[in-house]
């Protein structure tokens, strides 16, 4: 059994899979794999080769490298029919069929995938041509979104089709999801980090230098000053690969200050474009070289970015489900043995951290499931879409039912939760429901909603790519 946006029908003999290697499908000779997460992924192994003969995976260059990677593909034959397809490039799958990749904006070598089927025809020549030029003619075309956030500047090439069917990624198709983007969310943690904790220990900082200005310790005063000076150690749970946009933007706000990832996970395949990236196996060790006083850093560490704060991406899993204690033991029991004022900031992105329920947008108008109107249909996006979005972390604070902030003094460390995603949120799913034209929209995700819960949104969009022009009075809502 297939499901129906895991396959792509043009014709009997024409037919394409998006990330349903987990499906047994030898007829289909076209696999494409959006991006490197399990749930599209799953069902690759050397096995699935054996069982699909003459089948092909297409993909992005970072995507096949870490397919290669992850399942131990050694063998020649089996890496050629692995094949990498760059951005904005037309290739032909076979005559009638094409595709184009664009950045999808979700984790690095995540494609957007634009399939024309179509007919090539070929041009009358002029005496003096010895060949004919060959013109594709699209019939149909089809966009899978794969797993994606939409930016309208960034994505502007989609405005210049129309859509068939659009495949569309639906993770955040609930109007509760109202998440800023990654320039408000890294303006807003820099500003919080600097307010709530640098400067607020750089005054306790003072205060603890000058008790101890005795005599017993006057000898070794320059020493216990540059080992009592504030060390921030910032933790950010992710998963194997993804979110890396935001935390290198949080590192490049915070000073360039240098960044820790594991040397065993995807993302040390990957290259990050960072310049003050450092990869361990362990993190406790590598934390006490970033953050010791210049004058004692290790010839080992190879970064030249501010010594005083140090961002680590560890597992999702250790800031969510082990407690203060052990999570401060696990990444930083060296790090407070040297550095008394070590400050820890746990943080946890996710899109289902914050709803528009916790925010300044009124969300109680909508009178789902009934019949409306193209003036109702405009009032619906006119109020979701142009209600003004301010953000910043310490509105989270008044979240207290959620602990979206909380503060552990004992061990000094502080949890965030912030409302990030690399999926499409409400808004942009709207902007792109009513930027991009389509005549037929496939739900990817959340497929146990009601078909009439999915139609209702489409049609509003529907009905708004009529009347451009009031989507185009607003200003862009989100640049991720």
């Amino acid at each position: 059994i297939r499901d129906s946006h895991k396959v792509l029908f043009f014709t009997e003999e024409v037919q394409v899979a998006v990330d349903g290697f987990q499906y047994t499908c030898p007829e289909i000779e076209h696999h494409f794999l959006s991006h490197f997460h399990g749930d599209h992924y799953c069902g690759i192994s050397k096995a699935w080769f054996n069982i699909h003969p003459t089948s092909k995976i297409y993909c992005s260059e970072i995507t096949r490298d870490l397919t290669i990677y992850k399942f131990n593909i050694h063998e020649i034959e089996l890496q050629e029919r692995i094949i990498s397809i760059p951005l904005g490039e037309y290739v032909f799958l076979q005559q009638n069929l094409r595709v184009l990749f664009f950045d999808a904006n979700h984790c690095p070598g995540a494609i957007l995938m634009h399939f024309e089927y179509g007919q090539q025809i070929e041009n009358d020549t002029s005496e003096t041509d010895s060949q004919g030029k060959i013109t594709f003619v699209p019939e149909m075309k089809y966009l899978h979104t794969g797993d994606f956030r939409f930016d309208l500047e960034a994505m502007s090439d989609l405005l210049e089709h129309e859509y068939d069917k659009v495949y569309l990624d639906t993770t955040f198709l609930n109007y509760r999801y109202k998440f800023p983007n990654k320039n408000q969310l890294v303006e807003s943690l820099s500003v919080f980090v600097n307010k709530n904790i640098i400067e607020k220990f750089k005054s306790k900082e003072t205060y603890q230098n000058q008790k101890t200005l005795d005599f017993f310790l006057l000898r070794n005063l320059s020493r216990n000053n540059a080992h009592n000076k504030l060390k921030v150690c910032i933790l950010v749970g992710a998963y194997n690969i993804g979110k890396e946009n935001l935390i290198i933007g949080l590192c490049e706000k915070l000073g360039n200050c240098t960044l820790v990832i594991d040397d065993n996970t995807l993302r040390s395949q990957v290259d990050l474009q960072y310049e003050h990236c450092i990869r361990t196996n362990d993190y406790a060790e590598t934390i006490v070289q970033v953050l010791q006083p210049a004058d004692e850093v290790s010839s080992t560490t190879t970064t030249s970015s501010s010594n005083d704060i140090v961002v680590c991406i560890v597992p999702t899993r250790d800031l969510g489900s082990i407690t203060t204690k052990e999570m401060k033991d696990k990444y930083c029991r060296k790090g407070s043995h040297r550095f008394p004022n070590l400050q820890v900031v746990s943080i946890i992105p996710s899109g289902w951290n914050y709803t528009s329920r916790w925010s300044n947008g009124d969300d109680k108008n909508v009178e789902a499931f009934k019949p409306f109107d193209q003036s109702s249909c405009e009032q619906v996006l006119a109020h979701y879409m142009g209600i003004p979005f301010p953000f910043d972390i310490d509105s989270l604070q008044n979240v207290s039912r959620q602990k979206m902030i909380k503060f552990d003094a004992k061990y000094n460390v502080t949890t965030i939760k912030i409302p990030y995603s690399d999926h499409s949120s409400f808004l942009n799913l709207c902007e792109f429901g009513v930027y991009v034209r389509w005549k037929e929209m496939i739900p990817t995700v959340n497929l146990h909603q009601d078909e009439a819960y999915f139609a209702y949104w489409f049609d509003l969009w529907r009905m708004n790519q009529d009347n451009k022009n009031h989507a185009r009075k607003q200003e862009p809502i989100e640049n991720s």
